[in-house]
């Protein structure tokens, strides 16, 4: 990666840093790359923490043969997009282009839909002057009468990367009048499909994206390319559109330079197309990624496995970019496509298509003999388990990117380097999940000129550290012995300005306001996109509400010294401090040119309330249903997001029909009516299943199940049911001697009776019914509902939980204190309340707390040259509730105390010469330690691990001036000042 020079990354404390030379703090130590993991909190993107498959794991196909479908079984992938729609028929029956079959009649039924994207060539589409208004009548036609589900699908992407075969539709080559008049032409087709489509019920869950812009250089002629593309689509057609699809693609070239859009870049384009989104219509509307991966050029004109596999590099690039924007993404598709058997023919000597995945056994032949994978198949065995809630994860390196998930038992954290040089990256855990069982490791390692190594090992602990040659990818897999619980939550919104693509004026201020930002404690970061010359300043003067922050000087991905422009991201931490409600952002550059094309707002939340689990579970029939083509389903569900619930009814023998229903997310009960085909026969052995998944899938992307066996179909109900209510504890025991009190106003009936030892309260009814109940017992919560008597036995579980009156933890850490130099001190936590808590005593200086889980810790005031103030933290919990709490303690100085400026102690255990010092500094030290170097405004210069014996540091390439060193080990802690020239 290419940088102005090395960011150091600081640390600020929480107290004073003292300035004066001799003073001494500890900081925390990092690698070059550090990543925070934390499995016990649960991460949101918006309101999207739990990871759908269906939105990233694709194969560009819509193919349906043997090998094809087993794979999807094997890898846990989806079929994704397909070449053929209303117009590619038409076509195919002989009418020419505007031209369009007759209508059939159809019945008013809402049609389901399948999930891929349908689309078709710009030819089959459009021609100069089509009726755009025939042309959205025919599509609505064609997906209510033509098809089945089979051929509907749910994104209807009229035309494939329209714009940049608008050339083909005039005389001419490039005439920009001519363009724009096409471009105007094709996006009005796009709009009258999206409303025709929008205003038929009978589609009304189809959805209609566009335009698949092929080549996103936004930024080209002062971004004169975005007005006459993606926001003149926008424009004319983005009202009518339930999605913005966008082709993204590494152009990659082994014989020149590479022109990448992985990192920084991809970002760009799509924060420029959210923002613009949310400035017309207040909301963003999701993207549709219908294609994105790497194009190869440079490599032999046949078929290798080595140019094939270029493009998973790019891949998994932008997988992690995408993974970010969950909540806003509605499908994304790596191009990696099927048998591809049409670009197989005697022309190119029958060679493969190269971004198949399926390749010929015996290439080079007319007859294919059999299948093998190509190494494209590496990228879906990296990421054929990965499943789960988010958890919360930061990297202090915008070019090592990671995610994290939890599901069960099981912890995947996936990481990635866009770096062009080896990465080093220390995993720290802030929270354990538990006993290891396992670790997976899969890693995949890309070359330029020999084959991958992909690699699958397994071990029984984990590595501290991991090394990430350039490109690589690399998922761990962690199994413990029990589920991992997350107890908290981390909440990302992104807040947009309705100011952008603002030109650049040196030294004139651009301002950009953020309304109802809701802030509690987290973090913050500007993600802050600008297209400019490359001699052009990239770290502006930015202030937040009055206050200047720093501009990093790095970025995702490479530095586009190969592109006419820089066009990326930079990502600006922000003291969440320094935000309210309302907020302004002042951005100034020293100097002209460019645009600052977008600037948005990213506030990461802490939050005590994470998701429960999702959940299906059928509450009637249990055991039998009347015999009838119609059964009705009750099903109870828990929802995350908005989900499909699906109920179906088996025989012995296998499938015979299914409903469904799309509920919003939250808790809930619904009914179903499943439509049988013909009258069932009496007797048993039939099954009732149901399933919650992903809206608009199928039973491959069931989240949760539920299923009854054994279903009885009978002749009628007996005159008489027996409603039984069963009551338990949140821990499934049974309650005894709970009262269960039912009612009925139509029939007069209210009855109440007490539960047996097994938590029984049964009654007589009548059939076909509903009741209501009432259950209560002394200390527990009383629960209410309603049940219908719909068989001769009906059971209903009603779960109590405890009325447990909570006392709230107080953190009391004591009275600020003054103390001399050397006294020692006692800390008091003792006024903390209630009783049976623990304790935890932090701080962050380099004092060491005796006793520190005791409400009593005691330390020695250390030597300082002035009076500091040392900040201390208890921690206070008890059960799942903490509180905290802090102290002040001022350390006055002796008055005899003098600051060593020399090398050495009396002891001489320590000597750093010479002093001053020009290029290398010689340490001795008589053990084992840790050497820190800090700034007279206490950041951290660098850190490094010092040997017994004479170590050498290299200082040539730090400025001259005063610094303190720190030498820390389990003997003794020194400090010194040092004056580099």
């Amino acid at each position: 990666m290419s940088r102005l020079f090395t960011n150091w990354h600081k640390y600020f404390l929480s107290c004073l840093f003292i300035c004066m030379l001799g003073s001494v703090f500890v900081m925390p130590s990092f690698g070059q790359t550090t990543v925070k993991i934390n499995p016990k909190v649960q991460r949101f993107i918006g309101n999207v923490s739990e990871l759908e498959r269906n939105k990233y794991f694709n194969l560009h196909s819509s193919g349906n043969d043997a090998d094809v479908r087993q794979f999807f079984s094997d890898y846990n992938v989806f079929p994704s997009r397909g070449f053929w729609g209303p117009y590619s028929y038409s076509k195919s029956k002989g009418n020419p282009v505007g031209t369009y079959p007759s209508s059939k009649s159809g019945n008013d039924n809402v049609r389901n839909v399948t999930r891929f994207v349908g689309t078709e060539h710009p030819k089959s589409v459009f021609l100069d002057g089509v009726d755009p208004e025939k042309a959205g009548d025919w599509a609505v036609e064609y997906y209510k009468n033509y098809v089945d589900e089979s051929g509907r699908p749910e994104f209807f992407e009229p035309m494939n990367e329209p714009f940049v075969h608008a050339v083909d539709f005039y005389d001419g080559q490039w005439i920009d009048s001519e363009e724009d008049r096409i471009k105007r032409q094709m996006a009005q087709v796009f709009a009258s499909v999206g409303k025709k489509i929008h205003a038929e019920p009978t589609l009304a869950k189809m959805k209609v994206i566009g335009y698949s812009a092929a080549w996103p250089s936004m930024e080209l002629k002062d971004f004169r390319h975005w007005d006459e593309n993606m926001k003149l689509f926008m424009d004319i057609a983005g009202a009518d559109m339930d999605a913005f699809a966008t082709h993204l693609y590494d152009g990659v070239n082994v014989t020149g330079q590479n022109n990448l859009r992985s990192g920084s870049n991809s970002e760009a384009i799509l924060d420029l197309i959210e923002t613009y989104s949310f400035i017309k219509w207040g909301i963003v509307k999701p993207h549709a990624i219908t294609e994105y991966g790497g194009i190869t050029k440079g490599f032999e004109d046949h078929f290798t496995d080595l140019e094939s596999i270029q493009a998973i590099r790019s891949i998994n690039h932008m997988l992690f970019n995408l993974l970010d924007r969950e909540n806003v993404m509605d499908i994304s598709i790596p191009f990696i496509t099927d048998k591809s058997q049409w670009h197989m023919n005697a022309g190119n000597n029958y060679q493969p298509y190269g971004a198949a995945l399926f390749i010929p056994t015996n290439i080079g032949e007319a007859n294919v003999e059999g299948w093998r994978f190509s190494p494209r198949i590496h990228f879906y065995e990296l990421w054929k388990n990965i499943e789960g809630r988010r958890i919360k994860v930061e990297t202090d390196n915008p070019d090592v990117q990671v995610h994290g998930f939890v599901k069960g038992n099981t912890l995947f954290i996936a990481f990635n380097n866009l770096d062009n040089k080896t990465q080093t990256v220390q995993l720290n855990f802030e929270e354990t999940a538990g006993e290891l069982v396992k670790l997976t490791t899969k890693s995949l390692k890309i070359y330029d000129d020999i084959d991958p190594v992909m690699s699958i090992n397994e071990a029984t602990s984990a590595p501290a550290s991991l090394e990430l040659i350039a490109g690589e990818t690399v998922v761990l897999e962690y199994e413990f012995e029990a589920e991992i619980k997350q107890t908290s939550a981390s909440k990302e919104t992104k807040y947009y300005s309705t100011t952008y693509l603002q030109p650049i004026k040196g030294n004139t201020t651009l301002s950009f306001g953020f309304s109802n930002v809701t802030i509690n404690k987290g973090t913050a970061t500007l993600l802050m996109g600008i297209g400019r010359k490359h001699d052009r300043s990239k770290q502006p003067t930015i202030k937040v509400n009055g206050t200047a922050v720093n501009v990093p000087d790095n970025w995702k991905g490479q530095d586009q010294a190969h592109r006419d422009d820089f066009f990326g991201v930079i990502e600006i931490p922000v003291d969440l401090s320094l935000l309210k409600e309302e907020n302004t952002v002042e951005v100034t550059f020293p100097d002209d040119g460019g645009h600052v094309s977008s600037l948005i707002l990213e506030v990461k939340n802490d939050d005590a309330t994470v998701d429960k689990d999702e959940a299906i579970h059928i509450e009637s029939p249990k055991t039998e249903v009347i015999q009838s083509q119609e059964v009705k389903v009750k099903l109870s569900y828990n929802a995350n997001v908005s989900r499909d619930i699906v109920a179906e009814f088996w025989s012995s023998e296998g499938w015979i029909a299914e409903t469904r229903a799309t509920v919003q997310a939250g808790e809930g009960e619904k009914e179903l009516m499943i439509s049988l085909p013909n009258l069932p026969e009496l007797g048993g052995d039939y099954i009732i299943k149901s399933s919650i998944r992903p809206v608009g899938s199928n039973w491959q992307e069931n989240i949760a199940r539920h299923q009854i066996n054994n279903i009885s179909v009978v002749e009628a109900l007996s005159t008489t049911s027996t409603l039984k209510i069963i009551v338990l504890d949140t821990e499934n025991q049974p309650l005894q001697n709970a009262l269960v009190a039912l009612t009925n106003e139509n029939q007069n009936f209210n009855t109440s009776q007490l539960t047996n030892e097994n938590g029984v309260a049964s009654f007589d009814v009548t059939p076909n019914a509903d009741y209501n109940y009432i259950v209560t017992k002394e200390n527990f919560n009383e629960s209410t509902g309603t049940v219908t008597a719909n068989q001769s036995e009906v059971e209903k579980t009603v779960a109590l939980s405890e009325n447990i009156t909570i006392i709230p933890l107080v953190a009391n850490a004591g009275e600020d204190q003054t103390v001399d130099a050397g006294e020692l001190v006692a800390l008091d936590a003792s006024a903390s309340s209630p009783e049976g808590i623990t304790f935890q005593w932090t701080t962050i200086s380099s004092i060491q707390l005796q006793n520190s889980t005791s409400a009593n810790p005691t330390f020695t005031a250390p030597e300082v040259d002035e009076e500091t103030t040392f900040v201390f933290e208890v921690n206070i919990s008890k059960e799942d509730q903490t509180d905290a709490d802090q102290v002040n303690i001022t350390v006055v100085p002796r008055k005899d105390n003098e600051i060593p400026t020399a090398i050495g102690t009396d002891q001489n255990s320590v000597k750093i010469y010479p002093n001053p010092v020009h290029n290398v500094l010689n340490i001795d030290v008589a053990f084992n330690a840790v050497l820190f170097m800090y700034d007279v405004l206490g950041n951290k210069i660098l850190e490094q691990n010092l040997l017994k014996g004479k170590n050498n540091l290299n200082l040539s390439y730090e400025k001259r001036g005063v610094y303190i060193i720190y030498i820390h080990s389990d003997q003794e802690h020194q400090s010194f000042k040092l004056i580099k020239e």
